[in-house]
């Protein structure tokens, strides 16, 4: 669509989904595979059968140019945001969920980008731009992007100079929040006072 000069470019997919699990891990699309419950529990001699539409999607993307700069504008959701504890036992009322968000300025070799995208830690595709579509990303059945993949979607701000249509190198600023699970020793903090 044609708004002034702006060209706005709505996407997105819809999803309708069957998960079984032989056991009931109690999770949505995305398994949390250290969630799977022994054998020796309850759970464990549960199976569990969910229809969803979770992993529909929904983009926007907005381009200009102001002068010499080109400006692209992208947002992307999905419904995979904090569920209720009773998600599936009466509407499926799951929760929408910002993916991605920024803004991304391009005047000649340079190109400046802020708010939250796929981090530089992800494979590309194409060069080292900020789009799922240049990422090496996954659509599984399952939510989770494929094993071996490192990724995060995290603010951010970065700087890339494009020397070539082949060759571009650049520096960013992230903010992920990390996570270790409960599954990792971490040495004991300690103090000592002289």
């Amino acid at each position: 669509f044609k708004l002034g000069n702006a060209l706005l470019t709505p996407g997105g997919f819809v999803d309708l989904e069957n998960i079984f699990r032989t056991t009931n891990s109690q999770n949505n699309i995305a398994t949390n595979f250290a969630a799977i419950p022994f054998s020796n529990t309850a759970q464990g001699h549960l199976s569990e059968f969910r229809t969803t539409a979770q992993y529909s999607r929904l983009n926007l993307k907005v381009s200009d140019k102001f002068g010499r700069n080109d400006v692209t504008a992208y947002v992307e959701g999905d419904f995979s945001g904090n569920d209720a504890a009773n998600v599936y036992q009466s509407v499926n009322g799951h929760t929408n969920r910002l993916r991605l968000y920024f803004m991304d300025l391009k005047r000649g070799k340079w190109e400046v980008l802020g708010g939250q995208t796929w981090s530089w830690l992800t494979p590309n595709r194409n060069g080292l731009g900020p789009t799922p579509s240049d990422l090496a990303l996954t659509y599984n059945e399952d939510q989770n992007v494929g094993v071996g993949i490192p990724y995060t979607r995290a603010a951010e701000f970065r700087v890339a100079y494009h020397a070539s249509a082949h060759l571009a190198m650049g520096v960013g600023i992230e903010n992920p929040n990390q996570f270790i699970g409960g599954f990792v020793a971490l040495p004991t903090a300690f103090s000592a006072t002289l």
